[in-house]
């Protein structure tokens, strides 16, 4: 097969040499004038035998220009896309609304005198909880003082760390419960319609957070 020649234009469009040019016959067919004129070697791709659509574009890459053959989306694919897009979008909101929801404020009535008092769930929170349950178990010292996120000062039990330990732990459970539920809702959904109509309600009702007393 004769080796083609052209000059690219732009990602869509190319330039072949004309046969003949003045007084050159056969010029399209003349490598040393072609090369001299600016045009490069040419690479073909062969067209396939599909009724799918398709089109072509030009690339030059190490002195040559090659074809490059693209499928175009069927409308079934396109669908497919959007609607993977649309549930990748809704699954990345539901991480991220866990998330936030993590750090958590929780209010607990601290003995003896019940003083509802508000302890947020974070890292300092749990490392502060730690020590104050060290010393208490120890017998140093038989309460803490502890002052809660509202600034009040309160004098806390190991009873009262159990307490807030399992409310945090109710609270981190329920909001992975919610999590798995809405995850479950998204990858079941079949259309963008029913991704966009799943509301992510992360807003816990302390309520639901019963923690259950040890009999005497």
């Amino acid at each position: 097969m004769t080796q083609k020649y052209a000059k690219i234009i732009d990602e869509t469009h190319v330039e072949f040499p004309p046969y003949n040019k003045g007084n050159i016959i056969n010029y399209y067919l003349n490598e040393e004038l072609l090369l001299h004129d600016g045009y490069l070697p040419f690479h073909e791709v062969e067209r396939p035998q599909t009724n799918r659509r398709y089109v072509i574009t030009y690339q030059k890459q190490d002195n040559v220009i090659n074809e490059i053959l693209t499928y175009l989306e069927t409308q079934e694919e396109a669908d497919k896309r959007e609607l993977e897009n649309a549930r990748q979008l809704k699954l990345a909101e539901n991480d991220q609304l866990a998330n936030i929801h993590l750090v958590h404020e929780i209010k607990i009535p601290v003995t003896p005198d019940k003083i509802e008092c508000i302890f947020i769930y974070n890292d300092k929170t749990e490392r502060n909880l730690n020590s104050a349950t060290l010393m208490l178990m120890s017998g140093m010292i038989q309460t803490k003082k502890w002052t809660d996120e509202q600034g009040i000062t309160v004098y806390i039990t190991l009873d009262d760390i159990s307490t807030i330990g399992q409310m945090f732990t109710l609270y981190a459970d329920k909001l992975w419960e919610l999590w798995g539920l809405y995850k479950g809702q998204i990858e079941a959904c079949t259309t963008i319609a029913e991704i966009e109509a799943i509301e992510l309600d992360y807003n816990i009702n302390p309520e639901e957070l019963v923690v259950e007393q040890e009999s005497a």
